[in-house]
């Protein structure tokens, strides 16, 4: 910090430690340690996801927050198996199914809010709508405190 000339405060020394840490540190060791902490964070990410759908549908009262996360690890349970499915197409017979898996995913999502919330289309649309935004929100954050967590813990 001396050579930088900056005062020596708290936040300037645990900044001048986060870069000094990533100029340090090996990319294939902070992927790992991203990827063994991932399935942890999205684990933790599920209760706030549980609660942003629970703000959004507050006018059904027979649901409670429990409901919203059963619903929502039986979605994700159920992208992973499409990923894993899309994976192995690729390696087996080359053929990029990404995509499609996708689509198909969230055609399923559209049915499955129909079947859980059971809401008009357009109503559905909005709401929809807003739960796509909550959880591309939390993603990116969760995707940021997860980056973060590699490169301090590595």
């Amino acid at each position: 910090l001396k050579a930088l000339e900056l005062p020596p405060s708290f936040g300037n020394r645990m900044v001048y430690r986060f870069f000094h840490r990533l100029a340090e540190a090996n990319q294939s060791s902070i992927l790992k340690s991203f990827l063994d902490h991932l399935l942890m964070m999205l684990l933790l990410f599920t209760p706030f996801f549980a609660l942003w759908l629970k703000l959004i549908y507050l006018r059904h009262r027979s649901l409670f927050l429990l409901d919203h996360m059963v619903f929502i690890l039986y979605n994700h349970a159920l992208l992973f198996l499409l990923l894993l499915l899309a994976m192995l197409s690729e390696w087996a017979i080359e053929w990029n199914s990404f995509g499609f898996v996708l689509l198909l995913y969230g055609f399923y999502l559209w049915k499955a809010f129909k079947r859980f919330y059971g809401q008009s289309t357009w109503r559905r649309l909005f709401k929809f709508s807003l739960a796509g935004l909550g959880f591309m929100g939390m993603a990116i954050l969760l995707f940021i405190i997860n980056s973060l967590a590699a490169i301090l813990l590595n």
